[in-house]
């Protein structure tokens, strides 16, 4: 099995990796640590499996799955994540991830049972994740469920928008002009019905999408 794990943080990626070679002794184990390696070794190299974390330096996990999946779509992916299952899983596993895992609640028996379920075609969806997927196959989404609706793109702009970030910087992250960020931004207020920042930036508060 060659197995591919990557995560800006040393220390936790050290862990991942010497945890999967206790159970997978005979695997070989490659390592990213920003998603710019991560698609260069996809380029060359074949994988079984990969384990990444959501939120690395030099792009965005989206567009990284998106490129991954168009070069390869049967490539198991696993995503690893701080981020409450509520912000990024729905539009993930929509983008064909295996399993969406957080960091805090995960050990290495149920990183190995992901593993397993994704080798085999199947989805491993923990608790938290199945009832935010449930709530996604609602007709309508509630007050609380608004930026489900986002798109990928969308999100991401809703994500650096709460953060302070001006349109120039948002298009020069995502290679796009300032027109289309403002196109982004009034798309991204319409399906969210919120009309100014302050509304956008209470809502992420109150939503837990800050983080």
């Amino acid at each position: 099995m060659h197995i591919l794990v990557a995560d800006d943080h040393p220390m936790i990626l050290l862990g991942i990796k010497r945890s999967l070679m206790d159970n997978y002794p005979l695997a070989k184990i490659d390592e990213a640590y920003d998603f710019e390696d991560l698609e260069k070794l996809i380029d060359q190299n074949h994988y079984d499996c990969i384990i990444t974390d959501i939120s690395m330096p030099k792009g965005n996990i989206c567009d990284a799955i998106k490129k991954i999946k168009k070069k390869s779509h049967n490539l198991k992916i696993i995503v690893l994540s701080m981020y409450n299952p509520e912000i990024y899983a729905v539009r993930l596993f929509k983008l064909g991830i295996s399993a969406y895992l957080t960091k805090d609640n995960t050990g290495i028996k149920e990183l190995v049972n992901a593993i397993s379920f994704a080798e085999n075609g199947k989805k491993y969806i923990i608790p938290q994740v199945a009832e935010v997927l449930a709530l996604s196959l609602q007709e309508k989404y509630t007050e609380n469920q608004r930026h489900l609706s986002l798109s990928g793109k969308e999100f991401e702009l809703f994500k650096m928008m709460t953060s302070g970030k001006k349109f120039s910087e948002i298009a020069k992250s995502l290679s796009i002009t300032n027109a289309a960020v403002s196109s982004y931004k009034t798309k991204i207020f319409n399906k969210l019905n919120i009309h100014n920042y302050a509304a956008l930036i209470k809502y992420a508060i109150e939503m837990k999408l800050n983080g």
